[in-house]
């Protein structure tokens, strides 16, 4: 069988910017009869709820609405691939607050025997977002809301699925983990090893969660980012670790000091690294973030862009009824992206804590 094409040659950050796909797609006679099609179809189903079917006649302008409320929102700048960023010697350094803000978090000092200790390293797999057209995505989304947005984002219409299989799900945070425990180590913090972490008798009092889907809050949350709006995101902790809930709260603060006590350890760092894909590439996201605590603070570094793959990772998909756009990871593909990608991003956090 012959493999399937992987997303197309396109470079993200480049083209029309999201006012101007708006604008061209508001005019596009195409775009009305696409439109229709897919309501027609949605129609059609047993499923569909008596009276609906002349909602969704009425629905055209839904798309319209939509778009004027993302640009009314403003914009966030168009993700970049690791080739439109240099990220090496002093350009690094001064892209470290580009990539990296800190909140409620002042400087950590490296060397002099800054003993750290990780007591999570997880993924966040995006599977699921709402999706504007074009590269630029707004800050604010409402494509869920309203009669005419739902019966929009319920046919499929902006929303876009990945399908990350469960061998990549389960072994990429053990991966990143090795990765960010060797940028720390270059950047002269001492690691304490997983195994003494884990094993420590302090680490039961975290709260912890199963790894696995997130909740359906996600779908209440209207905030976007650079790379779309995230609904589902299935979380899964480097093997040996757990999932940590309740970051900043007294409790999990409480917690981080008695392990420091036990480790003898100057500083806690919980990270929830987010991944997921964008124009068809392998993407670290915005919202990742490390939470950190020493004996006298407790704050976060919080991811705010992503940076996207040189090289497609995903099979073109179809737009499927009810699912809207869903890809297809190539799991080999995407571990071979994050070897490169991953380093890349993750090396500015440490430059950013000092």
């Amino acid at each position: 069988m012959a493999a399937k094409a992987l997303v197309g040659p396109e470079e993200p950050g480049t083209g029309t910017n999201f006012l101007q796909t708006a604008e061209i797609a508001s005019q596009s006679p195409f775009f009305l009869v696409r439109l229709r099609e897919v309501f027609n179809r949605a129609s059609q189903s047993p499923f569909f709820l008596p009276g609906l079917r002349e909602v969704l006649r009425k629905a055209g302008l839904a798309a319209f609405v939509l778009l004027a409320v993302g640009m009314a929102s403003g914009c966030h700048s168009a993700p970049q691939t690791m080739r439109a960023v240099n990220l090496e010697g002093e350009t690094k350094i001064a892209s470290a607050g580009e990539f990296w803000e800190r909140r409620g978090l002042g400087p950590i000092g490296a060397g002099g025997g800054r003993r750290v200790a990780i007591i999570e390293f997880s993924v966040e797999y995006v599977t699921e977002k709402l999706e504007f057209p074009g590269k630029s995505q707004p800050k604010v989304f409402g494509t869920q809301y309203g009669m005419t947005g739902f019966a929009a984002t319920s046919v499929g219409i902006g929303r876009t699925q990945a399908v990350f299989d469960g061998e990549l799900k389960r072994k990429l945070p053990g991966a990143l983990y090795g990765q960010f425990e060797g940028e720390l180590k270059r950047a002269g913090y001492d690691v304490t090893a997983m195994e003494k972490v884990a094993g420590a008798r302090a680490y039961s009092s975290f709260k912890t969660r199963k790894a696995g889907p997130s909740g359906l809050a996600r779908w209440l949350d209207i905030g976007g980012n650079d790379t779309g709006n995230p609904k589902k995101i299935e979380s899964y902790p480097a093997e040996g670790l757990q999932v940590i809930k309740g970051e900043g709260s007294k409790e999990f603060n409480a917690a981080a000091a008695d392990i420091m006590n036990e480790l003898q350890a100057d500083v806690v760092l919980a990270a929830k690294v987010r991944l997921g894909l964008f124009a068809g590439r392998a993407s670290v996201e915005q919202g990742s973030r490390i939470w950190a605590v020493t004996a006298t603070e407790s704050g976060q570094l919080w991811a705010r862009r992503s940076l996207l793959s040189e090289e497609p990772v995903a099979q073109k998909g179809k737009w499927r009824l009810f699912r809207g756009r869903v890809y297809e990871i190539d799991g080999d593909r995407y571990r071979a992206a994050m070897e490169k990608l991953f380093p890349a991003y993750v090396s500015l956090a440490p430059v950013e804590l000092r």
